[in-house]
């Protein structure tokens, strides 16, 4: 049977949904039954996800300055199955129960739905071109070669000056605070530890092949950028940033006001 969602239906009632069609693929006495549970409950989840995240963004919108926003929301709650393991009479069984969790908000995405955040919209193309920029570093310096289908660079990323260096020793701090004067604004600046940080990702990838290496995936760049935009935002806190430092709802703080200069 179909989910069906009532309009205006709240997260809540929809975990009060998922519970229920747990419950109901437990104790399910066919293969059929527990299938059909299970395929409406995975609707919910994904229908839950598809909410929250929606709420996030327009929460997002109506702060004045959504890119700031994001980084320091830096999630939004979903729900999942939780799996663990009990000893029954001597036989381990699996207990499901639905757990609440967080997903990473995806700059990108947001600034495709909200077309356009950020201090200068063309950040996300600064941020593809920094990502090629960042993998040739890496892979020179692992002897490594880079796939040849990741030096394309589109149109509007060839635009954007970056030097003929960009990710040399001298120039790697002024590139990436080029980059984040394009998220923030004027006044946010990246350290030597900001860049440290890239390296050190970046060169973890890369000593994974000795051979060939393909450009870093952009989602995985940004993500990386959000975490250095979250510790220049929150004035030092670091880029590992635990589920449990933040509390992700609707009306969540602002985001920090812009220092002095």
């Amino acid at each position: 049977m179909a989910v069906e969602f009532k309009k205006g239906i709240t997260l809540e009632e929809m975990k009060t949904m998922a519970e229920e069609l747990l419950k109901k693929s437990n104790v399910a006495e066919t293969i059929e039954a527990r299938a059909e549970a299970d395929a409406d409950l995975d609707t919910v989840i994904a229908e839950y996800a598809k909410v929250s995240k929606q709420a996030v963004y327009n929460a997002a919108k109506n702060s004045g300055d959504p890119m700031k926003y994001a980084i320091t929301t830096f999630w939004y709650p979903v729900i999942r199955i939780k799996e663990e393991k009990e000893e029954v009479e001597g036989k381990t069984i699996i207990k499901r129960s639905i757990d609440d969790a967080n997903k990473q908000i995806d700059l990108g995405d947001m600034h495709k739905r909200l077309e356009g955040i950020g201090a200068d919209t063309k950040w996300i193309y600064a941020a593809e071109k920094f990502n090629f920029y960042l993998t040739k570093r890496a892979a020179d310096r692992v002897g490594a070669k880079i796939n040849s289908d990741a030096f394309t660079l589109n149109e509007i990323c060839k635009e954007i000056e970056m030097g003929k260096t960009p990710c040399s020793n001298t120039n790697l701090l002024k590139t990436l605070q080029q980059v984040v004067t394009m998220m923030l604004g004027e006044g946010y600046k990246a350290t030597s530890h900001d860049v440290n940080y890239l390296i050190d990702v970046y060169a973890t990838d890369a000593k994974k092949s000795k051979t060939a290496i393909t450009l870093a995936n952009h989602k995985t760049l940004r993500g990386y950028l959000k975490k250095v935009c979250y510790r220049i935002l929150t004035n030092g806190r670091g880029y590992d940033v635990e589920q449990r430092e933040i509390k992700v709802n609707s009306t969540a703080d602002a985001p920090a006001e812009k220092p002095a200069k």
